[in-house]
C-alpha cells in the first residue's frame, strides 16, 4: 500500500507495506514503454559472462512503470515490485561455447510466477521458463533452477515475467553433454568438517576441476538445513538468504588449472546439529 501525492507532475510515493524493503524509489510514471536505461548502460563492461553471477538490478534496459531496487533480506540488492508484461534487458551476455542451464536466486509468495529467458529482445528466441515456486516470504530467497535450451556466444539476454517475484541474482551453467563452457562441466566439489565446537563448525569446500581445459570463474550453490548460518568466510565472497547460499571464488583462486583444485573455508552457527550441505559447482 502506497500514499500518493502530485505536487507539479510529479509523483512521490510512500511505501508503508509491499513485497520487500525499498531503499530507492524510481517510478516510472504512465504505462509501459520506451525502455529505460539502467546502470549497466553507457560505459558498462563490453560483455559479461553468463557464468559468473549477474546482479539483476545491473541491467541495460528496463520496460516497466513500476520495477525498482529493492533491499534484500541479506543487505544487498535486486528487483522487485515486477509485475505481469515487466522485461529487463542485459546487453552483451557471453555464453562462451554453451550454457544449458539457468539458476536465480529469487523470492515470491504468490502460487506461480515465470520468468521467461529469452535473446535478443522481449519476443526473441526463447530459451527456457522458469517457473518460480512460493518461497514462503518476499525476503525469503531461494535458488531455483530450469534447463534451457543450449545457447552459444553474445547475445542481448531479456527476463520477461509473468507476475511478482523479487531476483536478487542469477547465473547460467553448463553440464549434461549438451554443450558447454569448456571446463565449466567438469567441476565437481566436495565438503569436508575440519573443526566442530558447541553450536559451530568449520567446512572446507574443495573445487576439482576434472576436465581438460583450464576453468576461469566458478561458482557454487548449496542449501543449508535448518537455521544454520554462515559466520566467516575465507576465500570465496558468498550471499546468504534464507538457507540458500551462492559463493563466488575470489579474485585470486578463479582459475583452476585442468586436474587442479581449489579450496574455501567457512565457519558456521547452528542450533543442536546440522547436515553437511550438498554442493553444487559450475
Amino acid at each position: 500500500m502506497g500514499v500518493h501525492s502530485a505536487v507539479s507532475g510529479v509523483i512521490s510515493t510512500i511505501y508503508y507495506s509491499g513485497r520487500a524493503e525499498v531503499y530507492r524509489n524510481n517510478l516510472i510514471i504512465g504505462p509501459s514503454g520506451p525502455q529505460q536505461p539502467g546502470p549497466g548502460g553507457p560505459g558498462a563492461p563490453g560483455s559479461r559472462s553468463a557464468f559468473t553471477n549477474i546482479e539483476a538490478e545491473q541491467y541495460n534496459q528496463v520496460n516497466s512503470s513500476t520495477i525498482q531496487t529493492i533491499g534484500t533480506a541479506n543487505g544487498g540488492s535486486g528487483l522487485g515490485y515486477i509485475e505481469n508484461g515487466d522485461y529487463v534487458t542485459y546487453s552483451n551476455i557471453d555464453f562462451g561455447s554453451g550454457a544449458n542451464r539457468f539458476t536465480a536466486l529469487v523470492a515470491s509468495d504468490v502460487p506461480s510466477t515465470n520468468i521467461e529467458i529469452r535473446l535478443n529482445g522481449p519476443y526473441g528466441t526463447l530459451l527456457g521458463t522458469l517457473q518460480v515456486d512460493p518461497t514462503g516470504g518476499w525476503n525469503n530467497y531461494t535458488n531455483q533452477s530450469t534447463t534451457i535450451n543450449n545457447v552459444s556466444g553474445v547475445h542481448d539476454l531479456v527476463l520477461r515475467f509473468t507476475g511478482p517475484v523479487n531476483i536478487d541474482s542469477f547465473v547460467f551453467g553448463a553440464g549434461g553433454g549438451n554443450g558447454g563452457q569448456p571446463g565449466q562441466s567438469q567441476l565437481s566439489a566436495t565438503v569436508e568438517e575440519t573443526v566442530q565446537w558447541g553450536g559451530g563448525a568449520t567446512l572446507v569446500v574443495t573445487i576439482v576441476n576434472n576436465g581438460t581445459t583450464p576453468v576461469d570463474d566458478w561458482t557454487a550453490s548449496w542449501n543449508f538445513a535448518g537455521n544454520t548460518r554462515i559466520t566467516e568466510c575465507w576465500g570465496a565472497q558468498y550471499i546468504q538468504s534464507g538457507s540458500s547460499v551462492v559463493a563466488r571464488n575470489d579474485n585470486y583462486n578463479g582459475r583452476i588449472e585442468p586436474g587442479g583444485s581449489v579450496y574455501f573455508v567457512f565457519n558456521i552457527s547452528y542450533s543442536g546439529s546440522y547436515i553437511m550441505p550438498t554442493i553444487t559447482v559450475q
